[in-house]
């Protein structure tokens, strides 16, 4: 019934502001807008596993507008209430910045400039850009959504298309960027119709029903000029998109399909945006539901298993080299782009990073050790901590790369530093460290004595009882981050906590009869590190293991 009455509600919004709108706003009388409503056709087609063969079609309202009159608000329409750049609340379509690539370093930047900047990085000279369609979809009513798909034709000063940039969300608030460079490792069979083809490696988890193996081939039809040399009477822009998905494994074999495809393309205005939401009032908000309602047919009817969430690339090229190769295992073949949005950090995270800075400035007074916490998130600054009470410099330094600040609460919970690195960087590929050993120096010793007998019992207790009792690793008397008693307390808390939110998850997964794929539970590491170690022991053995290998 809740759902009706919003539906309802939001039908009567469009339904009175359309009226109201189409007689209040007049007819531009100035030249035409480089900007663009589009009407869309969007196919999906899966192929494999063949039981599993699945497709279904559903209509898109996107727009496609010049970066640069977008952000000089040249595009806003209605003082920017109907249409106008800047955030989404106040109206009742939009293009807010904070929605698209990454606020590098938590400051809020333009979309350009957070253009050029991933340009930057991957090493390509962002002053050559001159100006970029960009094909997207607006906010509604205040709405963002997850906008799937957001593409960026970018031009030099001299015209022509330079860059074809893929910016992809998923349904977990994360986000990833391709850069495909035209005329640069392009396939050297396009499919026809199609102006420009690549063949590019999977490495973004989009589909919770695939792993990041395989490749894409993606096609484009390109808008046939820039936007400063759009003029009336010009062919209306139509891109088209065509994503085709293909196994890892020789031959590779046609996996999945995905066609965005305009249907009609009419200029930017007051009367043509009011007529296009009137026809479609709800295509800007069900992209999330129709992506529910068919994960719910492939996962239920199909009996799709589900691949655990994997952490997007890191976006800087030498920090992914740092990291290596992560569990759910991507393709390297040199192309360019990377991780943009990671999910948001969680309340016990924070507070564990807050206690991992709090340890590690003690600590490296104590050891003279230097360390560096370096994420893969661009908006994540690193972390440095160094000998400020001497007045010689840190002795060594101690790098630490990470994906997610899963790395703090790995930290915390497992009970020593050679158990950490078994879990966090040896197993689920979490981190890295540039030295073992320096690593091991720093969250060995307590930094202070241990009184609190029966605490250092219970928190102890908590940090091995996940542990098989046959990996062999000396078990610490104390933590390096237990300090006093009221921290150990603190500490016992926030691992119990992390632990019942585990069972919660599971204890969801069971009841809503959720399955995932065999051994890729988001519990079970530690089984992973099992199964990982008796590899190891049949091959070659493995100090980690007792008599009775798992």
């Amino acid at each position: 019934m809740s759902i009706i009455v919003v539906a309802a509600s939001i039908g009567i919004i469009v339904v009175t502001s359309t009226s109201l709108a189409w007689f209040y706003y007049p007819r531009s009388t100035q030249g035409p807008l480089p900007a663009f409503i589009l009407r869309n056709k969007v196919t999906h087609t899966r192929l494999l596993p063949t039981e599993t063969a699945h497709a279904f079609t559903y209509p898109t309202l996107s727009v496609l507008l010049s970066l640069n009159a977008l952000e000089s608000h040249a595009l806003d329409i209605g003082g920017g209430w109907l249409f106008g750049y800047g955030t989404s609340l106040g109206r009742v379509t939009g293009v807010p910045a904070s929605a698209y690539l990454q606020d590098y370093c938590g400051t809020t930047k333009s979309i350009r400039s957070k253009l050029e900047n991933l340009l930057n990085v991957n090493d390509y000279d962002a002053q050559l850009l001159d100006d970029a369609w960009m094909l997207t979809m607006p906010s509604f009513l205040g709405f963002e959504g997850i906008n799937p798909l957001t593409i960026y034709f970018c031009y030099k000063h001299t015209g022509g298309c330079w860059l074809v940039v893929l910016e992809i969300h998923n349904t977990f608030g994360e986000r990833h960027a391709h850069i495909l460079e035209i005329g640069r490792d392009e396939d050297l069979n396009r499919p026809a119709a199609f102006d420009h083809s690549w063949t590019i490696p999977r490495q973004f988890h989009v589909s919770p029903f695939n792993d990041r193996a395989g490749f894409y081939e993606c096609a484009v039809v390109a808008p046939k000029c820039s936007p400063s040399q759009y003029r009336s009477g010009v062919q209306l822009p139509s891109p088209i998109v065509r994503i085709h998905l293909y196994t890892a494994e020789m031959p590779r074999a046609l996996k999945l399909t995905a066609v965005l495809r305009t249907v009609t393309s009419t200029s930017l205005s007051s009367r043509a945006l009011l007529a296009a939401i009137s026809q479609y009032p709800f295509a800007l908000l069900l992209t999330f539901p129709r992506i529910a309602y068919q994960a719910f047919i492939l996962h239920y009817r199909k009996r799709l298993a589900v691949y655990v969430r994997p952490e997007p690339c890191a976006v800087e090229p030498e920090i992914e080299k740092q990291l290596g190769a992560p569990r759910n295992s991507i393709q390297h073949i040199g192309r360019r782009g990377g991780g943009l949005g990671w999910q948001r950090e969680g309340l016990l995270e924070r507070y564990c990073r807050d206690l991992t800075a709090k340890f590690l400035t003690r600590r490296t007074r104590e050891t003279g050790i230097g360390v560096q916490l370096i994420s893969a998130n661009p908006a994540c600054a690193t972390m440095e901590f160094e000998n400020t009470g001497s007045a010689s410099a840190s002795i060594a330094q101690l790098k630490i790369y990470y994906r997610s600040p899963k790395l703090f609460t790995t930290l915390l919970m497992t009970p020593s530093a050679e158990h950490a690195l078994l879990l966090g960087q040896d197993t689920e590929k979490e981190f890295s460290v540039s030295s073992r050993d320096l690593f091991v120096a720093v969250f060995s010793q307590p930094s202070c004595p241990i009184s609190a007998s029966r605490l250092l019992w219970l928190v102890r207790s908590l940090r091995i009882r996940k542990i098989p009792a046959h990996i062999q690793l000396a078990l610490p008397g104390s933590h390096a981050m237990d300090g006093s008693a009221p921290d150990i307390v603190t500490h016992t808390l926030a691992i119990a906590t992390l632990y019942m939110m585990e069972h919660l998850e599971k204890a969801v997964f069971h009841f809503i009869g959720a399955r995932f794929v065999d051994g890729d539970e988001p519990w079970g590491g530690w089984d992973r590190v099992g199964c990982r170690l008796r590899e190891t022991y049949n091959t070659q053995g493995s100090h980690y293991l007792g008599d009775k290998p798992c």
